[in-house]
């Protein structure tokens, strides 16, 4: 497994001056917009490179190459997370310095908001891996995003109609809300993290079961 993330982060210097643009024109962007969309902007980003590494092991028939190597398929399922979740964190670190670092320039302070709004992306970012890595490696690279434009617009569809329902029957679903919001911190950063890592738990399962399916 080292020597995969060693693969993987060869794959991601080889990337810097894509990453170094992108970084130059989020910090741009930081003094004329939103400075907290750049979190998301700039950690969303960093979280999909972890679907690019999977697009070049398979590119040119790769699998098959790769798995002379002493590296077994379970492994390479776990590996993608592991790799996927540093460089998210990573990048969300980075994106929150840069927040920092231009509202000094501004003379502003990060607000409260600000570092909530980055403390949310982490779980966004979680989330995004598990749907997409069992989806990349399932599918391939154009398949595997038609498939994840087709489940997101399940999802969002699925929401809506769950909405209306909602207000058909008259559901008094601000009061679950308010209840939630009632909780204090450190119980939701538990229950969060908890779901998160019962959903991380069960894309992890799915993507070994599809790696060992797989036939190279």
């Amino acid at each position: 497994m080292k020597g995969l993330l060693i693969k993987d982060f060869k794959l991601f210097k080889n990337q810097y001056q894509f990453f170094l643009i992108v970084f130059i024109v989020a910090i741009l962007l930081s003094f004329s917009s939103n400075v907290e969309f750049m979190i998301g902007y700039l950690s969303i980003i960093g979280t999909l490179f972890t679907l690019s590494t999977i697009s070049y092991d398979e590119y040119n028939n790769g699998y098959p190459f790769l798995f002379t190597l002493p590296i077994d398929k379970k492994g390479y399922a776990i590996e993608k997370y592991i790799f996927g979740l540093i460089t998210s964190v990573f990048t969300l670190l980075i994106a929150t310095g840069i927040v920092y670092g231009v509202n000094v320039i501004k003379g502003q302070s990060i607000t409260n908001e600000g570092l909530l709004i980055a403390a949310i992306y982490l779980p966004i970012l979680i989330l995004m891996l598990s749907i997409m890595i069992p989806l990349q490696l399932k599918y391939g690279g154009e398949k595997g995003r038609i498939a994840m434009i087709v489940i997101f617009g399940i999802v969002f569809l699925g929401i809506y109609g769950l909405y209306q329902v909602i207000h058909m029957v008259n559901f008094n679903y601000m009061a679950i809300i308010t209840k939630i919001a009632s909780l204090s911190t450190p119980v939701l950063i538990l229950i969060i993290t908890v779901l998160m890592l019962l959903i991380l738990g069960i894309s992890i399962q799915a993507s070994i079961h599809v790696m060992k399916k797989k036939e190279f």
